[in-house]
């Protein structure tokens, strides 16, 4: 990606719509784990923006916006620091897709209703868009998902290598899987999945001690959010992302295409990567669901405040 460059921010937006068809396949993604002001900024804000500055183009927005629902990514990591040694990290306990609220409430069947309903009011004002949600585990039959799945298993210690090396993030030096089969009895993803010789996946649950070998068609998984990113170009074949600032400053755009060609052992095709700014809370950190500091505030109140901001951080206080 030497000859790419990131979209940063309005002015990358802005440079963005001068350089599109307006009917490119478009990539978000989320986490549907709650829904705060920062997940609105990048999923609905930004995305609305490009509409708005594609037609003052003169060109009318017909994108697809395809929305991934990470539902396979954890509830919580947890480690001796996950947001300095972001690489020394594991799962709480299980994946979103199988979290549930206080009162039992599946997470996902939970959340993604008001993530829909958040991202269509992009149609409001350009009605010719396509908006598409996909769940990461609907992919799971897909061999282009396997073989990152089974990859990332058999060769984690060097996905550590690649993402300490292509990143410059510090590390203590813990053992850190970036995928695992969940335990069938617990549903925990702290399994230490191992690819044996017949192809079969064999796991050892730290939570509740089971130990299963089972074929990858009989197991759930966990996969960590960047090793995500591979299989879902490879299969929906997007050509323009757009993401969240905290991405851009862990190294999302090299980690990417390293991680792509280091998988499927050819040339990661050209994507166009765009970044919000990152959403401060008001007590000056990021937004985060981890920091505990996070909000919801409506798309309408978020995009006046995104329209005149350059910075590569905002924060509304109000």
């Amino acid at each position: 990606m030497s000859k790419e460059k990131a979209y940063l921010y309005l002015e990358g937006i802005q440079q963005l719509a001068q350089e599109v068809r307006g009917d490119e396949k478009i990539y978000t993604a989320i986490r549907p784990y709650a829904l705060h002001a920062g997940n609105v900024l990048s999923i609905v804000a930004y995305p609305y923006l490009l509409c708005e500055n594609v037609k003052k183009h003169g060109i009318e927005p017909r994108f697809e916006f395809i929305v991934s629902i990470n539902d396979w990514e954890q509830d919580q990591l947890i480690g001796p620091d996950i947001h300095k040694y972001i690489f020394d990290a594991k799962p709480l306990h299980t994946t979103i897709a199988h979290a549930v609220d206080s009162d039992g409430n599946n997470m996902v069947d939970k959340w993604q209703p008001h993530i829909e309903t958040e991202v269509s009011k992009i149609k409001k004002d350009f009605p010719h868009v396509i908006i598409t949600f996909v769940r990461n585990s609907s992919l799971k039959p897909h061999p282009l998902m396997k073989h990152v799945l089974l990859h990332t298993i058999e060769h984690f210690k060097e996905h550590k290598e690649l993402l300490l090396k292509t990143t410059g993030k510090p590390t203590l030096g813990e053992t850190m899987h970036f995928a695992n089969a969940l335990c069938s009895r617990c549903l925990d993803a702290n399994t230490n999945t191992q690819l044996l010789t017949d192809g079969s996946l064999e796991t050892n649950c730290e939570n509740c001690g089971k130990h299963e070998v089972r074929s990858y068609d009989d197991c759930d998984f966990w996969l960590y959010h960047k090793q995500l990113f591979p299989p879902r170009l490879a299969i929906l074949d997007f050509e323009i992302t757009i993401s969240g600032a905290d991405h851009y400053l862990q190294g999302d755009f090299e980690v990417r295409k390293a991680l792509f060609e280091y998988i499927y052992n050819k040339p990661m095709p050209t994507v166009k990567m765009a970044f919000a700014p990152l959403l401060l809370a008001p007590d000056g950190d990021k937004m985060s669901k981890s920091r505990k500091n996070d909000f919801y505030l409506p798309f309408e109140d978020i995009l006046p405040h995104a329209r005149t901001n350059f910075s590569p951080s905002l924060q509304i206080t109000e």
